[in-house]
């Protein structure tokens, strides 16, 4: 089995003349995922907060809601930390309609692939 450290290593060996190629590839994903991930976390923070907002819920409330503690709630919706796959799943469960938000999401997510393709 070839792994992506294996693939990028044969890719690079191959084209060992040409780093440039392996920047250009290899650095815009890599960006690209950075990018991603930056936009997640804000969106995740700000889902939960409009949540617990509309629920009227004090911190430690929506913490006990997300079975986590106080401290690790707070830390999301400071942008300290993004919150792992359980919470958001959580999150979503606590939506009337989660499609609204994967829809957003996903539009989100092709600004940044259409970006990532135009910085080419």
């Amino acid at each position: 089995m070839i792994t992506v450290e294996i693939a990028v290593y044969l890719v690079y060996k191959k084209r060992e003349n040409d780093k440039i190629f392996f920047d250009f590839v290899f650095g815009g994903v890599i960006k690209m995922r950075e990018e991603m991930e930056k936009c997640l976390k804000e969106e995740l923070r700000e889902l939960a907060i409009l949540t617990r907002d509309r629920l009227g819920l004090k911190q430690k409330n929506m913490a006990e809601e997300l079975e986590m503690c106080n401290t690790s709630y707070s830390d999301i919706e400071t942008g300290i930390f993004m919150c792992g796959t359980l919470t958001a799943f959580l999150l979503l469960m606590k939506q009337p309609d989660p499609n609204v938000f994967l829809m957003h999401l996903k539009e989100e997510f092709q600004k940044i692939y259409d970006e990532a393709g135009k910085s080419k």
